[in-house]
């Protein structure tokens, strides 16, 4: 196996780490300092970050915990990294990143190069046609993130890794604790941190061993992150299908599945936003007004639209444009120019 604490504590490596961290401009954590605090000084931070990673003194900061709408109904935790904690992550990541994705399964889509939502619904699709006629049960883990157990996590990244000091590694970048907004300290005993640079990529090694059981138990088994699909022939199969793998996400992982969803084919089922069914792709009448209340936030800052603004409607063409008939893009696109007419008057 490649020395992976050797490769992670080079100077080149916090340097590519540290690029990687600029290029996402995301906030810092409880420290108060900013991304351009810390270029101030930047070779000087690097290196004494070297040093302490070298020296095995270096200790994470706890996350800053702060909360998101999700929907209507929930929000979303959050931890905040520092920035120099959010490098050590960023180099782990670079790290060990190559030899996981060697290891995880092609039906694995979520937080993953060159994977992602669309290439998921179009596998649905390709998979749903072989199938031809059948039942698809929409299955979702819940509360995942939070929920991973800490025991099975750490014992399999031991046995994988077999480097007992880039494990110590990740266990302080999971283990660190959490500061809420009213300044009060938890400790993490289970789950990783959403937020965290890490968390995406050992949620799918967590999950690795259940896309394989899945993958051999289902004809047809697709995962996003803690979303995924199962089919088969018969409403019969479906049910006893979503039985075994309850019992497994259950028995061995250690998490709960939400209400699983079950449709036949030709009825149609959701999947990361997308209706699919066998007259083709559409969202539903709730996902069309969750849009269109995105576009509703779009805002003009000195008659200029506002950076987020811009970045909402560069997720939206670059997911659902690629995906949608043209005739729910003009919708949403006539939708779009009535919004930015109307703050083109106000402003």
């Amino acid at each position: 196996m490649p020395d992976y604490y050797h490769s992670i504590t080079t100077l080149h490596a916090l340097q590519n780490a540290w690029r990687a961290v600029r290029a996402k401009n995301a906030a810092g954590g409880i420290d108060g300092f900013t991304l351009s605090h810390f270029e101030k000084r930047l070779n000087d931070n690097l290196i004494e970050l070297q040093h302490e990673l070298i020296s095995q003194t270096w200790n994470p900061e706890p996350y800053l915990r702060i909360e998101i709408t999700k929907n209507e109904t929930e929000k979303r935790k959050l931890g905040l990294l520092c920035i120099k904690d959010k490098i050590v992550q960023q180099a782990i990541k670079t790290a060990i990143e190559p030899q996981l994705e060697k290891t995880f399964l092609n039906l694995s889509y979520g937080y993953r190069p060159n994977k992602g939502p669309e290439r998921a619904i179009k596998r649905v699709v390709h998979d749903l046609k072989k199938l031809k006629s059948g039942y698809v049960a929409k299955l979702d883990i819940d509360n995942y993130f939070d929920t991973i157990n800490h025991e099975r996590l750490f014992t399999r990244l031991a046995n994988w890794l077999k480097d007992d000091e880039t494990l110590r590694l990740i266990r302080l970048c999971i283990q660190t604790g959490i500061v809420t907004p009213q300044l009060q300290w938890q400790e993490i005993n289970k789950g990783v941190p959403q937020g965290a640079i890490l968390s995406p990529l050992l949620a799918n090694f967590y999950l690795h061993p259940f896309d394989q059981f899945a993958a051999n138990k289902v004809p047809m088994y697709i995962r996003y992150a803690d979303d995924f699909l199962i089919a088969t022939s018969t409403e019969k199969q479906i049910k006893e299908a979503v039985e075994l793998v309850k019992e497994e996400l259950e028995s061995q992982f250690y998490l709960q599945l939400n209400t699983p969803i079950i449709h036949n084919f030709h009825d149609g089922i959701e999947f990361l936003g997308i209706t699919i069914s066998d007259t083709g792709l559409s969202i539903t009448e709730k996902k069309k007004k969750t849009l269109q209340e995105r576009i509703n936030s779009i805002k003009f800052i000195k008659s200029s639209l506002s950076s987020q603004s811009k970045e909402t409607l560069q997720g939206i063409k670059n997911y659902y444009a690629k995906l949608l008939p043209e005739s729910t893009l003009k919708e949403l696109d006539c939708f779009l120019m009535n919004r930015l007419n109307a703050l083109i008057i106000r402003n």
